[in-house]
């Protein structure tokens, strides 16, 4: 059996060029309309935005994320009726919570003491509705096509479902100077193309029928439950500089972290495309496999990630420069700070791909939730040692960290 390398170098021209078109393509009209929206709805109420979406990604995660992803396990498989199977189930468990949820925050806006928390409270309300009840087409969709591999299509769902909420929302920022209109039509936007995508696809691959003709297990939605644990854990490591800055700093300094941040998980986005582009393949290959390529190509994809790393950061600065306003250039700093631990990246997603195909929840969560409650801590010690500074030092020392711990999962654990 090859190594998964040879199929990413014999389609490198085809399927990763694919993959990370919708990307590109986001992470420019991201770039393009960051300055109008922080001219339009000022530095600070983008950073309380920033804060809201931050608090909707640990929601959605909490909602069952990994539920849709463990199903791309069976679709790789050919057992498409995991594709509603997890749907529904996911729908039955956190409906009822997410609605729970939806009351409490209005409750909480009714006692909201003026007008900046109402704000806060209403541009949370409207991300949370699209965690809950977004999230859910959103992932079990784009799982699909990853698990079929139809990178094609993947590119041109991805690149409408980027780039138009983005392009909308900022033109209206632009045009009302609202805070709460703009989260509301990037939201609007997004939870319409998502839902009408996957309408589409079920009536196109007759999953519908598939669901009903086969006899569902459970082990996606077992897998799912039992990472999401450990998938909170991340995204509370993930989100924590944001999280803990507002009320720490206050939203102007968690607006300029997260400009940094933004920019940090977009070129992240390129690395981490790699993962859909091997996780068939990594289903199939044993642990000597992947063993033998670290070890022969090990120097070769750390030269590779150290190069990729150079240009992001010339290019981070010159835009943080010239195009941002002045009070935003701390970033600069920041941002350089949060990449340095990008050349091992490309190792590090390889091996934890092959832990995920592999459903290997036990070893998962034991890695995902020491690691990411060690970066927690960090983040928080080096925050109220170092102050806003400590924040993406942190971050660089969860990188190495993280990689680390994969290592010796798959070194010494497998």
């Amino acid at each position: 059996m090859d190594l998964p390398l040879k199929k990413i170098v014999s389609r490198f021209f085809g399927s990763y060029i694919l993959l990370n078109i919708p990307k590109l393509v986001g992470l420019s009209i991201s770039l393009l309309t960051l300055p109008i929206i922080i001219s339009a709805i000022q530095l600070k109420e983008y950073g309380m935005v920033q804060f809201t979406f931050a608090i909707g990604a640990v929601v959605s995660t909490i909602a069952g994320t990994r539920i849709s992803i463990a199903a791309k396990h069976d679709l790789v498989n050919n057992k498409d009726w995991a594709f509603l199977h997890c749907f529904i189930k996911r729908w039955q468990i956190f409906s009822l919570p997410g609605l729970a949820l939806l009351f409490l925050l209005v409750y909480l806006l009714d006692l909201a003491p003026n007008p900046e928390n109402q704000k806060l409270i209403t541009t949370t309300m409207i991300i949370v509705i699209y965690a809950l009840f977004g999230n859910i087409f959103e992932s079990s969709y784009f799982e699909y096509l990853v698990a079929k591999e139809k990178f094609r299509q993947w590119m041109v769902a991805q690149s409408i479902f980027i780039s138009v909420p983005l392009f909308i929302s900022a033109l209206t920022a632009y045009i009302f100077h609202d805070t709460i209109l703009f989260v509301a039509t990037f939201i609007l936007a997004q939870f319409a193309i998502i839902v009408s995508l996957w309408i589409h696809l079920v009536i196109r691959e007759q999953l519908y029928k598939k669901y009903k003709n086969s006899s569902a297990d459970n082990r996606c939605l077992s897998y799912g439950l039992v990472m999401t644990m450990s998938d909170i854990v991340a995204i509370l490591s993930d989100r924590a500089i944001v999280l803990l800055s507002a009320p720490l700093f206050g939203y102007g300094p968690t607006a300029v972290l997260s400009v940094s941040q933004k920019m940090r998980d977009g070129s992240a986005g390129l690395i981490k495309s790699i993962s859909p582009l091997v996780y068939a393949p990594m289903v199939t290959i044993q642990k000597e496999q992947l063993k033998a390529y670290i070890k022969k190509y090990g120097a070769a994809t750390l030269m590779l990630g150290i190069c990729f790393t150079g240009i992001i950061a010339i290019a981070g600065t010159i835009y943080i420069s010239f195009f941002l306003p002045l009070e935003v250039r701390p970033a600069i700093t920041y941002f350089l700070i949060m990449i340095s631990p990008f050349p091992l990246g490309i190792i590090g997603i390889i091996m934890h791909t092959f832990l995920d195909s592999h459903l290997e929840s036990r070893k998962l969560i034991t890695l995902g939730i020491i690691a990411n409650t060690l970066s927690i801590g960090v983040i928080l010690a080096m925050g109220a040692l170092f102050g806003v500074i400590g924040l993406p030092i942190a971050l660089a020392i969860d990188g190495f960290v993280v990689f680390l711990s994969y290592y010796i999962v798959v070194h010494k654990f497998l």
